[in-house]
């Protein structure tokens, strides 16, 4: 299990760019060599663009509940002014 650990560790520091250099050359000449450990770094690269999508809908999806709050509660009427009066004078 810990070796598992520690080759998903790898493939996303590779993935990311933030290995060493003769570490990053080590993974790419695995990665040829080893055709499971080469579908294990795909799987990964899949796995973090999955996340970084779903993470970008989640802040989509808080920006239009703060945009839906402060546009149609009246406890933030100052706010909305504020916002108004600074976009108007631009």
């Amino acid at each position: 299990m810990r070796t598992s650990l520690n080759e998903i560790r790898k493939a996303e520091s590779f993935l990311n760019g933030t290995l060493a250099p003769d570490e990053s050359l080590l993974v790419e000449a695995r990665m040829m060599i080893d055709s499971q450990f080469h579908l294990n770094v795909k799987a990964q690269q899949l796995v973090m663009r999955l996340l970084k999508l779903m993470n970008r809908d989640k802040i989509r999806k808080d920006i239009r509940e703060a945009h839906q709050s402060v546009f149609s509660d009246v406890r933030h009427a100052a706010l909305r002014e504020e916002i108004h009066r600074i976009f108007k004078s631009s």
